[in-house]
C-alpha cells in the first residue's frame, strides 16, 4: 500500500528528474571536464542544460541543506529515483539465495557499515580532481562532442574512441551504479555517492530533523529494517524520505524543529537505540 508521503515524494523525484535528467545524461557519457556538472559555465556543450541550470541547482540545493539537511537525496536527486527504481524490480535468483542465508544476514550489518566509509574517499579524489582540472576556464580537454540530439548514443562512441580516459571511467561507474542497485537498494546512494557523502552532514545542522518521543519508541527494529537507505532516522545517512515517519507503528517518530522543540521532540535516533536487526540488501 502507498503512504500519503510517498506520493508527494515521487512527485517531486519525478519533477526533478524530469527538470535534471538531460543535465544528468549529458554529464555522465559527453562532458569535457573530468569531473561533470563542476565547469557548467565554462562549458562549450550547447545541449546540455547545465549552461543554465546549474547556478540554479546550487542555490536549491544549498536552500534545502539549510532547511532540511540530506532530502534532496531522498526527495530530488535524479540517480536516487533510479536506484530506487532499480531496486524495486525483482533481484536475480542467485542474489536472493545469497541474501537469504542465515550467514550472510548474521554478517550484512557489518558488510553494509564497511562499505559506506567508501563515500568518503570518492569525496576526497572528486574534490582532488576538480580543483586541479576541472574548474578551469581553459577546461582541460581541447575538444567537445557535440550531437543534434540529446539523447543519441553516436556522440558517446565518438567520446570513447577520440576522448581521454575520463569517458570510459564515468561510464565504468555508471554501469557499477546500475549493477550495485539491481543488487543493493539505493546501493550508489550508501556506498559511493561523493555528494551523499557531503549532504550527509548537514543533518546535524539543519533546522529541520527527523526525531523521535523516547517514550513511545519500542526500539522494535523496524528502521532500519524497512528503510531505503537501511538506517535510523536522524543519522548522516539518512534522507529524510519521512517513510519512517508514516510507518513507525507507536507513531513515535516525526519531524521537529531543531532546538525549538528538543525537549518535547527528544533525540535524533542513533544506532545504539536499537536493537540489533538483520537488514539485509
Amino acid at each position: 500500500m502507498i503512504q500519503p508521503i510517498t506520493i508527494p515524494r515521487r512527485i517531486s523525484q519525478l519533477a526533478f528528474f524530469a527538470l535534471t535528467g538531460q543535465w544528468l545524461y549529458v554529464g555522465w557519457t559527453r562532458c569535457p571536464f573530468a569531473v561533470p556538472f563542476v565547469g557548467c559555465a565554462s562549458c562549450p556543450l550547447a545541449d546540455c542544460w547545465g549552461t543554465w541550470i546549474q547556478w540554479w541547482f546550487i542555490w536549491v540545493l544549498g536552500a534545502s541543506v539549510l532547511l532540511v539537511g540530506r532530502a534532496f537525496c531522498g526527495w530530488a536527486c535524479p540517480m536516487g529515483l533510479v536506484e530506487e527504481a532499480l531496486g524495486s524490480l525483482p533481484r536475480p535468483s542467485f542474489v536472493r539465495r545469497l541474501t537469504e542465508g542465515s550467514a550472510w544476514k548474521r554478517g550484512w550489518p557489518k558488510i553494509d557499515s564497511a562499505l559506506r566509509w567508501l563515500r568518503y574517499p570518492a569525496l576526497v579524489a572528486v574534490a582532488a580532481i576538480a580543483i586541479s582540472e576541472s574548474i578551469d576556464v581553459a577546461r582541460p580537454y581541447p575538444y567537445v562532442v557535440r550531437s543534434p540530439h540529446t539523447f543519441s548514443l553516436e556522440p558517446i562512441w565518438i567520446a570513447l574512441a577520440l576522448g581521454g580516459p575520463h569517458y570510459a571511467i564515468r561510464l565504468w561507474v555508471l554501469a557499477a551504479a546500475v549493477v550495485l542497485g539491481l543488487l543493493v537498494l539505493r546501493g550508489w546512494c550508501r556506498y559511493l555517492c561523493p555528494l551523499g557523502a557531503l549532504l550527509g552532514l548537514a543533518n546535524k545542522i539543519s533546522l529541520w530533523r527527523i526525531a523521535r518521543d523516547p517514550h513511545g519508541c519500542t526500539g522494535c527494529g523496524r528502521y532500519p529494517r524497512e528503510c531505503i537507505q537501511h538506517t535510523v532516522p536522524g543519522t548522516t545517512e539518512c534522507v529524510v524520505c519521512a517513510d519512517c515517519v508514516q510507518g513507525c507503528p507507536t507513531d513515535s517518530i516525526h519531524m521537529s524543529i531543531r532546538r525549538a522543540r528538543r525537549q518535547a521532540a527528544g533525540p535524533a535516533i542513533t544506532d545504539a537505540d536499537l536493537p540489533e536487526t538483520a537488514a539485509g540488501p
